[in-house]
């Protein structure tokens, strides 16, 4: 093996390493899910293949989407859960299906709590 061989292979593999797999049928990101993995969304409707009624043949490769939070960008926040009562009254109504991590939550209370404060005192 020439060394312009290893160098490629080396990069093939680091790649590789950074790449998820699903959950279900362990395919790399980019690879096709296996037949009957139920993480695998049917290519016309969007739903789980495996439960729609759709008969497509077309696949749907594995890509891994991470949870972002949409006021500071972490990626991957812990999910923490609030009352729905409690997360209606902070987050407008436009973000309530949107990830936010739990220290932008704790901070849109605090600065949402001081302006009721001004208002109200």
């Amino acid at each position: 093996m020439n060394i312009e061989q290893m160098r490629k292979d080396m990069r093939d593999t680091t790649k590789e390493r950074d790449l998820a797999r699903c959950g279900d049928c362990g395919v790399l990101e980019g690879e096709y899910h296996l037949d009957g993995c139920d993480m695998e969304p049917c290519f016309d409707c969007g739903g789980q293949k495996i439960s729609c009624y759709c008969n497509t043949k077309n696949k749907v490769p594995f890509i891994q989407y991470p949870n972002i939070c949409v006021r500071c960008g972490k990626i991957w926040p812990e999910f923490f859960m609030v009352d729905d009562s409690e997360w209606d009254k902070y987050i407008e109504i436009e973000h309530r299906g949107d990830v936010i991590c739990f220290d932008c939550y704790q901070k849109i209370k605090r600065l949402i709590d001081k302006a009721s404060e001004a208002n109200n005192g």
